[in-house]
């Protein structure tokens, strides 16, 4: 069994026809989509590790907008399991705090 990684909101493919016009139809099923994603409960993870937290968050319906992990290997392993999550890792994170 595989588990398909679905696309990110705004990874969309493009909703022109050949012709360059924009069928309106594929217009109003983004729009519609994006307005869902945006009513999904919002959420971090974090301590993230290799993503499984996010993962159930997706399932139970959240929207997981950003991750935090400083070990490298759990980062690099989210990354590949999370795409559309933005991760804050230990370089990130060290750099905004020194900043402080």
């Amino acid at each position: 069994m595989t588990n398909a990684v679905p696309p990110c909101a705004s990874e969309s493919k493009s909703n022109s026809s050949p012709e360059g016009a924009i069928d309106p139809s594929r217009r109003d099923k983004r729009d519609e989509a994006e307005s869902s994603e945006m009513r999904k409960p919002i959420a971090i993870d974090l301590f993230s590790g290799c993503g499984g937290l996010t993962l159930g968050l997706k399932q139970a319906g959240f929207r997981v907008i950003a991750a935090i992990e400083l070990d490298s290997l759990a980062v690099e392993t989210y990354k590949a399991n999370h795409k559309c999550v933005r991760m804050w890792s230990k370089d990130k994170l060290l750099g905004f705090v020194t900043r402080i």
